[in-house]
């Protein structure tokens, strides 16, 4: 499986939220902030406009989008009109929770105006594990568009998106299954096109470098080896100071330092899900010394082995226990 592969596959959505706002004359809805939630927009009828404090990305009618979701964020009709909240909006029209562990069952449904409705969307949340998204992203911010002449837009990814909105308009039993796995399949090709694209440094040069490639394949097809930078110098066919040189320049880290990080996610992944005991977990990624692991894990996820797993299997993922977001 290729570097890209191994990591799409790994993606983990936690609590998505699917809504549907049909919207007429002026409107501005305000949404709460939440560090670490990502919105997706889908407008079927008319066009909006997402704002994020003084940004601004206007959407039409067949065009989809992916943006960060900060502290100011609105879905606008109009210019200079009142906001009115998200939150209330929901609790006045009886519409279901949703919380960082756990979407609902249904689709949220917000209606503001009255009837005809010109702008309709399908608008929604996810949390994306922070590990993942750094891996593809370097830590940059996600924000996408893609419009219906677009041709990274295939007919496919219009037909997940028209299959969600069927099924949040007249949700049934099993909505939520059919419904995250459209998801799935839409955000994994548009991080693909994202990372193959739009991406300029970091693991985006990496892929398409034939050199940085064949040293990231190894890492990842072999993370447990006890590379050397000589070794990975030889795969890169290029001396042990030319390919430090360029494999920082093209990754922005070193080539150690990215073997640590991929072994710190295939850690966290495992602790996660699994019940093998650290201690071998720490012996499949290298690490001949338990404290030696359990050192470099604090270092990246600021907690031990032990206490990262009771908070991924017991309670709600790391940095979102108890938090109800909407």
């Amino acid at each position: 499986m290729d570097v890209l592969s191994r990591i799409l596959s790994s993606l983990c959505l936690r609590a998505p939220l699917f809504s549907i706002i049909d919207l007429s004359g002026d409107v501005s809805i305000r949404t709460p902030g939440v560090t670490g939630v990502t919105a997706f927009h889908f407008v079927s009828e008319g066009e909006c406009r997402i704002c994020e404090g003084d940004r601004e990305h206007r959407l039409v009618k067949g065009e989809f989008g992916i943006f960060p979701h900060g502290p100011d964020f609105r879905i606008e009709t109009g210019h200079k009109v009142p906001s009115v909240s998200f939150l209330d909006l929901k609790a006045e029209q009886g519409q279901p929770s949703w919380s960082a562990r756990q979407g609902p069952e249904t689709p949220v449904v917000i209606r503001v105006g009255q009837a005809p409705f010109t702008t309709q969307l399908l608008t929604g949340m996810f949390i994306l594990d922070t590990a993942e998204a750094e891996l593809l992203t370097g830590g940059a911010p996600l924000s996408l568009k893609f419009g219906p002449g677009d041709a990274r837009l295939q007919n496919w990814a219009m037909a997940c998106l028209n299959l969600v909105m069927l099924e949040s308009a007249q949700p049934q039993p099993g909505f939520i299954a059919i419904a995250e796995r459209a998801l799935q399949l839409l955000l994994a090709q548009t991080l693909r096109d994202w990372v193959l694209h739009y991406q300029h440094t970091g693991l985006a040069r990496g892929l398409v470098d034939p050199r940085i490639h064949r040293v990231l394949q190894a890492i990842h097809e072999h993370p447990a080896r006890p590379w050397t930078l000589q070794e990975l110098a030889r795969i890169a066919g290029r001396s042990r100071s030319s390919f430090a040189v360029l494999f920082t320049e093209i990754m922005s880290e070193t080539p150690i330092a990215y073997l640590t990080r991929w072994r710190m996610y295939l850690a966290a992944s495992h602790l996660k899900d699994s019940s093998e005991p650290i201690s071998n977990i720490a012996e499949s990624l290298g690490y001949g010394s338990f404290f030696a692991f359990s050192r470099t894990f604090r270092t990246y996820y600021q907690m031990t082995p032990g206490n990262y797993r009771r908070l991924a299997q017991f309670a709600e993922p790391p940095g979102e226990r108890g938090r109800r977001v909407v």
